[in-house]
């Protein structure tokens, strides 16, 4: 048997042969063309006609994965219209009598190598949408039609890379696997991969792995098993069926409160960005929605949307969840989240850039047009506002003031609006160093952990080479948690953790046993994350935890939780 390791991306187990996935991309094509106007025109009907097919494969994927998933396809679709590529073909054409099919496949490789020298991983990753819109483009004008691959029996398709469009349409029924070369967990392949429920894994030499060659992967640990022995199959096909029990058992305990066997209450809430993720909320039984992004209905517009579009959203949320708290983050661009329509300028480190609260606040009448909306939809006063990376006091005090501006200004106007609880993400080490500065103006906090850990250890966490110092077990992590548990607790404030670590298993637990009782996360993990605290006492998980503060390195915590959690009755 031979092992290699990966990076697991998408969650599960698969046992099958290996199909050796090849796509044939080679499209024959004259170089140069005499009349030019042709062209022009071909290549026209060519981006029209692709145009057309990304905007049937957007609604098709909108009903397999999501609204906020499928948009995966509609930002190709503002590539593929991209005024300035458009114009860089037609000069090929216009200047150098090139073949549309030349032109465009020049000016897509021009674009490729230039996303190649950045330094961003986020821009790198979106290479593969480029090659996908490339090869489309190239099938329309060659005359081919898509290949789709079908099988009759399970595989695990192994590949160097998989574009969006070819991983979308990939059969669940037979396809029970992926491992990939190219891309990492943040990209869209592995993206898809989670949403369509196919185990993935991305960061292995795909030449050691044989076509027909039987093989184990674990989407979760990253490993792959190569010609496995009987008893290696065996235990696997175990893991597989208690899988599957397991998610029989949590559907049992949805209805009950959330605790440990010695009575300790946890709340689990959910994170949602889209109208879909509403009915998953309710259905998870979660206890209100403890994120609320916003963003999405700025990414699904092509222009700002308006007060009413917005409020539409946020009043059906609330009411939805009119006896739990419904949590809006605001607008939360910048980063790896830039729109079009937005005036924003390039730059060097966007993630440390003008993003987020600083975005909202150089906007006023932007930010106005939100909180309005907000305001307006709190008639269940359950809504509260929370403000996203907020670095100094100034900030949460400039962002309170445009919000008690907009509250009078709707008053006067007639409107009856209800004052809602005001709170801050913790992201960034200088408002979770200084929490106590920040705490007698607002009524809770929501530690965002995913970007609180990249800039605590100065790595950006979308980085292969440096994702090894994304370290959620790092006891100086753990320990500046602590902190703010504790002086949040004598301000009688609420915190909650809204990052990745919420709704990570053995991650959760040691944030209860710090202290955290409010967690909030995607809402297919709630009930496996209540399951599990059902099985814990939260004596152990204290215990625990104040072990964890006293270790040096991550790897001693990470050993010490995963330990306790194989010896529950799980």
């Amino acid at each position: 048997m031979t092992k290699l390791k990966g990076n697991g991306v998408s969650s599960g187990i698969a046992i099958a042969k290996v199909h050796q996935f090849k796509l044939n991309n080679m499209f024959a094509m004259n170089k140069y063309a005499t009349d030019k106007a042709f062209e022009i025109k071909r290549l026209g009907d060519a981006l029209y006609k692709a145009d057309k097919e990304l905007e049937n494969l957007t609604k098709q994927a909108e009903e397999r994965i999501g609204v906020e998933h499928a948009q995966i396809f509609s930002a190709q679709q503002m590539m593929i219209n991209d005024p300035e590529m458009i114009k860089n073909a037609h000069v090929k054409i216009n200047d150098f009598n090139l073949d549309a099919a030349y032109a465009f496949k020049q000016t897509m490789s021009e674009m490729i190598d230039m996303f190649e020298l950045s330094d961003n991983p986020y821009i790198k990753e979106r290479i593969s949408d480029l090659e996908d819109i490339s090869n489309r483009v190239l099938h329309i004008l060659s005359g081919k039609t898509h290949s789709l691959y079908v099988f009759n029996e399970d595989v695990i398709l192994v590949a160097t890379d998989l574009v969006p469009s070819e991983t979308i349409n990939l059969d669940t029924t037979f396809i029970k696997g992926i491992v990939i070369e190219k891309g990492s967990k943040t990209s869209h392949s592995a993206i898809l991969a989670r949403n369509l429920g196919i185990p993935a894994i991305t960061g292995v030499d795909v030449s050691k792995i044989h076509h027909d060659t039987l093989a184990i992967i674990d989407g979760h640990t990253g490993d792959i098993l190569l010609e496995p022995s009987e008893d290696t199959i065996k235990t696997y096909q175990t893991k597989q069926q208690e899988a599957l029990k397991l998610q029989s058992t949590y559907e049992t305990i949805k209805d009950l409160k959330t605790a440990t066997i010695d009575n300790h209450e946890v709340h689990l809430a959910a994170n949602i960005g889209v109208d879909l993720d509403i009915q998953e909320a309710l259905d998870a039984n979660a206890s209100g929605i403890g994120l609320l992004r916003t963003e999405n209905q700025y990414l699904e517009s092509d222009d700002f949307p308006t007060e009413d579009e917005l409020f539409i959203f946020y009043e059906k949320v609330a009411t939805s969840f009119e006896t739990n708290e419904v949590t809006i983050r605001t607008l939360d661009i910048g980063g790896d989240k830039n729109l079009s329509y937005l005036n924003m300028r390039k730059e060097l480190n966007p993630f440390l850039g003008n993003r987020a609260i600083r975005y909202s606040l150089s906007y006023p009448s932007l930010f106005k047009t939100q909180l309005r909306a907000i305001l307006r939809a709190n008639t269940h006063q359950n809504i509260k506002v929370m403000f996203p990376m907020i670095s100094t006091l100034k900030e949460l005090m400039d962002a309170k003031k445009i919000l008690d501006e907009t509250y009078q200004a709707l008053k006067i106007e007639g409107h009856e609006v209800n004052y809602p609880k005001i709170g801050m993400m913790v992201e960034v080490p200088s408002a979770a160093l200084g929490i106590e500065k920040f705490l007698p103006h607002i009524d809770f906090i929501s530690i965002g952990t995913n970007d609180l850990i990249q800039y605590m250890f100065a790595a950006d966490r979308m980085n292969e080479r440096v994702a090894y110092l994304y370290q959620p077990y790092n006891p100086i992590l753990l320990s500046t948690i602590k902190s703010m548990i504790d002086k949040t607790n004598k301000h009688g404030i609420i915190v909650s953790v809204c990052g990745e670590m919420a709704g990570h298993k053995a991650q959760s637990l040691l944030l209860i046993g710090l202290g955290i009782k409010h967690l909030s996360m995607h809402a297919n993990l709630i009930l496996e994350n209540k399951y599990l605290i059902s099985k814990t006492t939260y004596k152990a998980l204290e215990e625990i935890a104040e072990k964890a503060l006293l270790l040096d390195h991550p790897y001693e915590v990470e050993a010490l939780i995963n330990t306790y959690i194989k010896g529950l009755k799980y």
